[in-house]
């Protein structure tokens, strides 16, 4: 952002700690729009009234298990993409290491590779299978890639200077 309106000297002239507080607001912005834009999705797919999905399951309960996934999604690879861009130092290079990356996990390969492990497995997970805990353990492995991808931004930003 800092590239493009021609602020980068200054923003690098910020002490290391204001600029990981900088980031971490965008970030938390950019995460609350999305969640937000999931959930009018959401309401707007059952608003529809489609056939039954529930298979038993009350609506809230549905609704919390989409947002746990979501935001286990939405916190990843929003991590993941400010570490790349900073690491890179091109937005574009970034966007196109992290697409590089999704194609691959979502892949045959990829999916096969990691099982219920992988990133995306609550969206190929059966409807009769919402409540067990296989595509759980996917969201977890997002949330703790997540965090590690946090603790290390302070490293990125250091190596970027």
């Amino acid at each position: 952002m800092e590239v493009k309106s021609k602020r980068a000297d200054v923003f690098h002239l910020y002490d290391q700690k204001k600029q990981l507080k900088v980031i971490s607001q965008r970030v938390g912005v950019q995460i609350l729009y999305l969640l937000i834009l999931s959930c009018v999705g959401y309401v707007l797919f059952f608003w529809q009234k489609p056939g039954s999905v529930n298979e038993g399951i009350s609506g809230i309960q549905i609704f919390l298990l989409y947002f746990i996934a979501m935001f286990g999604t939405i916190w990843l690879w929003s991590i993941c993409s400010v570490i790349l861009c900073t690491l890179l130092g091109n937005m574009w290079a970034g966007i196109g290491c992290l697409f590089g990356i999704v194609i691959g996990l979502i892949s045959k390969a990829g999916s096969s590779f990691f099982g219920n492990l992988g990133l995306f497995s609550f969206s190929s997970c059966k409807l009769n299978q919402l409540m067990s805990e296989s595509w759980i353990y996917g969201t977890l492995v997002s949330f703790i890639v997540g965090l590690l991808l946090f603790a290390v931004l302070p490293m990125a930003l250091k190596k970027r200077g």
